[in-house]
């Protein structure tokens, strides 16, 4: 009876080694899967000098979309984003993301769509 425990035992930590070691590829092969979720939260500002999708070659994770920002002292970072932050970035403009999910990278001097749904509400008299 002592040895059965003891197989059950050493098959859990096989399954979940095999998990692991998936999971590890799948992020190894997919970055954005995990640098996306980073980028979406912390602040970032610069030139938008290139707008790309990486793909691999198992297409595991789908399409990871990236904007290359470049700052003030000429280092450029590939920053992942989602479908709006993609489409509101667009090469050689200055673009500043706010921290906080839910922000976009936008030129200073456009706002977010959220901001002019609330003064168009503001315009009909809507509280």
């Amino acid at each position: 009876m002592a040895i059965m425990p003891a197989r059950i035992h050493s098959t859990r930590l096989r399954s979940l080694a095999w998990y692991v070691t998936a999971l590890l590829l799948v992020l190894w092969f997919c970055p954005w899967l995990w640098k996306g979720f980073l980028d979406a939260y912390f602040p970032y500002s610069g030139v938008v000098v290139e707008k790309g999708m990486d793909q691999n070659f198992l297409l595991l994770g789908g399409r990871g979309r990236y904007i290359v920002i470049q700052d003030e002292a000429g280092h450029s970072t590939k920053k992942y984003v989602g479908y709006y932050g993609y489409a509101f970035a667009h090469i050689g403009t200055f673009v500043v993301k706010k921290k906080g999910f839910g922000e976009y990278p936008f030129p200073p001097d456009e706002k977010h769509p959220s901001e002019l749904l609330r003064e168009g509400e503001k315009r009909r008299g809507k509280p």
